[in-house]
């Protein structure tokens, strides 16, 4: 018996000890929520300012306390990599980004194509980001976005992953989120679009984010920024506009069309030596609202003149989109070019030396069947 209890006691202690332990690992470790890369400026002589939202440590200890939820530690550096280990330097926490959930690059950043290059090598070298990470752009300073207060919300990254997790809407960019599909797009053709946040304030002064819009990405370097509308009108093209609400007007007011799927298919055709795109839009939704009686809820012909106007306003907002993209920006972020390599090598090669100036003439048509499965009515 007493050997028994000989065993016990050291048994019992490696277990008291590994949870002590375990509770310290945690309260020493800072879990970088979101990131964000700024270029460095002012008084600064480094190349780059870099911000972590983390939770706040009196935050964990202390539910009821009235600090802040969140920590903003911010470092510059002649690297990313430099200015994270800084940051680290001056914690009494050691910074862990596998659980980092949101990456923001300041617009100042895009605009200088080096710098930008090396903040897309640095993450994608850092071997605790992961390649699911939400990459995000700004008109602003990314280091704005993470120290805002933004009421209930604990931080940037976690109301973003919710976000797109349970509210994705229209306008906003859902096919190009993750840092996987920016290094995608970039390592094609050096073109992208990378969704918008920006910092906005109510009347009263509070603080919120909107998403909405996207940064469009030439060559490695920003060229200018798409609005909600013409972000959708992206998304049609790309086949990814499910959630969408289009909001047209009719005799008895605006009636909205919730989407519940979106479909495309993109066909390449040469009429005269002239390179032309057709895109098959097929759209399926419900009336959310509207004001016709209930008489003519089921009418066909009720039906298909609003069929009709949803159909015109998607095609407008594509053509919106295709213009910005071709003649202001001339960035192929749809990566048509790739898509002609595969279903039409001759033409693909035709084209592929010029591409920038064939991308400019190519004609992009349109084609939109909006499927109206149910309407609301007001009596």
């Amino acid at each position: 018996m007493k050997s028994k209890l000989k065993l016990l006691f050291p048994i019992a202690f490696l277990f008291l000890a590994s949870g002590c332990w375990d509770k310290v690992e945690l309260e020493s470790r800072g879990f970088v929520v979101s990131l964000g890369i700024d270029l460095g400026g002012g008084e600064s002589p480094f190349r780059y300012s870099v911000s972590a939202s983390l939770p706040s440590v009196n935050g964990m200890r202390d539910e009821a306390s009235n600090d802040s939820s969140k920590t903003v530690k911010k470092a510059d550096g002649p690297d990313i990599s430099s200015a994270l280990s800084l940051m680290g330097m001056s914690s009494s926490q050691k910074l862990y980004l596998g659980q980092a959930r949101l990456v923001i690059f300041g617009a100042e950043l895009l605009g200088d194509e080096e710098r930008f290059k090396e903040a897309i090598d640095a993450c994608e070298r850092n071997h605790e980001i992961g390649r699911k990470i939400f990459v995000l752009s700004t008109k602003g300073k990314a280091s704005d976005i993470l120290e805002a207060d933004i009421g209930e919300e604990p931080s940037a990254g976690i109301y973003i992953e919710n976000y797109y997790r349970n509210a994705s809407s229209s306008g906003t960019l859902k096919s190009h989120q993750g840092l996987s599909n920016i290094i995608s797009d970039l390592r094609s053709g050096g073109n992208t679009l990378i969704p918008e946040v920006e910092l906005k304030y109510t009347q009263g002064g509070d603080a919120y984010l909107e998403l909405g819009g996207c940064a469009a990405v030439k060559g490695f370097k920003l060229a200018g920024f798409l609005d909600s509308k013409q972000t959708r009108g992206f998304e049609w093209v790309m086949g990814d506009a499910r959630g969408a609400e289009v909001s047209v007007p009719f005799e008895s007011g605006n009636e909205p069309l919730s989407v519940s799927s979106g479909r495309s298919k993109i066909r390449f055709q040469e009429i005269g030596g002239n390179l032309e795109c057709n895109v098959d839009v097929k759209v399926r939704g419900s009336i959310a609202e509207s004001g016709f009686s209930e008489e003519s809820l089921y009418d066909a012909s009720a039906l298909s003149k609003r069929s009709v106007k949803y159909e015109e306003a998607i095609k407008q907002e594509i053509l919106d989109c295709a213009k910005l993209l071709q003649e202001d920006f001339g960035a192929d972020a749809y990566g048509f070019l790739d898509m002609l390599r595969k279903r039409s090598y001759s033409a693909y090669k035709r084209v592929e030396g010029e591409w920038e100036e064939n991308f400019k003439k190519m004609k992009i048509i349109p084609n939109v069947t909006v499927d109206i499965i149910s309407a609301g009515a007001i009596k």
